[in-house]
């Protein structure tokens, strides 16, 4: 998340320490950063392969098996993805960015601050109300008990809403769509978010990419 990037102010000394101080993000932002994407190719499609073999896990042995293990697999990496995100974040709190590219326009920056701001958001959402909507979703007869997975162990996390049956509107039902949503949007500002990379590496040939690539250089501050 190299060319959308906003400015967070660091309590110690005051704001916006960071300009000037270093041209490239640190090494903890790097692995948060590329830890990200990685884990976003490999959680939507087992998403999407959990989402398909639902129905016919009820009555398929071997469907049933893939479905749990995608559903093992799409549940591990969303709490990854949200404890990297809040890492990511506490991390600027506490330490900023680093200055902008004296050659990046202001409204580049202004939009790519305010892109870089809605994917941090999403990425806290988007894992937030999978696990809400879990947590929303009784086990009944009908469906069977309600599985909140990591790492293959089922509900050492715990259920962070009051479980309620699957035809309450205002249970698995809402954050299930706001869980939908919130990947669709997600999807569409992190193909921005590449797009503008690469165009700022390609074709403007400046140093947006390079400052996040991780076998750069690392200026710790």
């Amino acid at each position: 998340m190299s060319s959308s990037s906003g400015s967070f102010p660091n309590p110690e000394v005051g704001p916006n320490p960071s300009f000037g101080a270093t041209q490239r993000w640190d090494a903890i932002i790097k692995v948060m950063h590329w830890s990200i994407a990685l884990l976003i190719l490999l959680e939507v499609p087992a998403g999407f392969v959990m989402s398909r073999t639902y129905g016919p896990s009820f009555k398929d042995k071997t469907v049933l098996e893939l479905h749990v293990l995608a559903s093992q697999f799409h549940h591990t990496i969303g709490f990854i993805v949200l404890a990297c995100a809040l890492t990511w974040i506490l991390r600027r709190v506490r330490r900023g960015r680093p200055a902008w590219d004296a050659a990046v326009p202001r409204a580049q920056r202004t939009l790519a601050s305010a892109v870089h701001a809605l994917l941090l958001l999403l990425l806290v959402a988007i894992p937030w109300s999978g696990w809400t909507a879990l947590s929303a979703l009784a086990d009944s007869p009908a469906f069977g008990n309600t599985h909140i997975w990591f790492f293959g162990f089922d509900r050492v996390l715990p259920r962070i809403w009051a479980p309620l049956p699957f035809s309450d509107p205002a249970g698995y039902a809402r954050f299930g769509r706001l869980h939908v949503w919130g990947l669709w949007a997600g999807l569409a500002l992190v193909s921005l978010h590449v797009a503008a990379a690469l165009w700022h590496h390609a074709l403007v040939r400046d140093r947006v990419l390079r400052r996040m690539w991780p076998l750069a250089d690392t200026t710790s501050r």
